[in-house]
């Protein structure tokens, strides 16, 4: 599990779609940058199509409720483990109780975060991905809040 502490501007949880629903006016939907997604969850052991965590513009600030490697990508943005700088676009490792957090945002517009193990919410429609506007996916159908706890698998 990891816990929002603060979810930051937009945050959700995103995979790679639910294709095959647009004939019912659900879009395919899931990660807008896929290669950043898939890299993340590759470099942390997870197969490819994993659930990570998108967020747009400001990361969030995160506490890991047991040990786990993470990986981030996407946007440049300055990552850190209890205030201690860490390597975007490579697999870190956090311990129980650490907090992941993040600096300003230098390019780019949206962040990804996986976790091994990936993000273990329930698929709707066979995807973890949030949809909003037809509540499908995420947490509930909505983005990610302040204080949610968000159940990671075990690798």
């Amino acid at each position: 599990m990891i816990k929002v502490l603060n979810s930051g501007i937009s945050t959700s949880i995103q995979d790679m779609g639910r294709p095959g629903y647009f004939h019912l006016g659900i879009p395919m939907g899931g990660a807008m940058d896929r290669f950043s997604l898939k890299v993340a969850n590759l470099l942390v052991g997870n197969n490819e199509d994993e659930a990570g965590l998108e967020c747009v513009f400001i990361g969030p600030k995160i506490e890991f409720q047991k040990e786990c490697w993470f990986a981030v990508t996407g946007a440049d943005i300055p990552i850190f483990i209890n205030e201690t700088p860490q390597i975007s676009w490579k697999a870190n490792k956090a311990k129980k109780g650490d907090i992941l957090s993040f600096g300003y945002l230098k390019s780019g517009a949206r962040i990804y975060i996986s976790f091994s193990g990936g993000i273990t919410t329930k698929k709707n429609l066979g995807s973890r991905s949030t949809y909003t506007i037809g509540s499908l996916g995420g947490l509930n159908g909505e983005n990610v809040k302040d204080n949610d706890t968000i159940p990671i698998g075990e690798k």
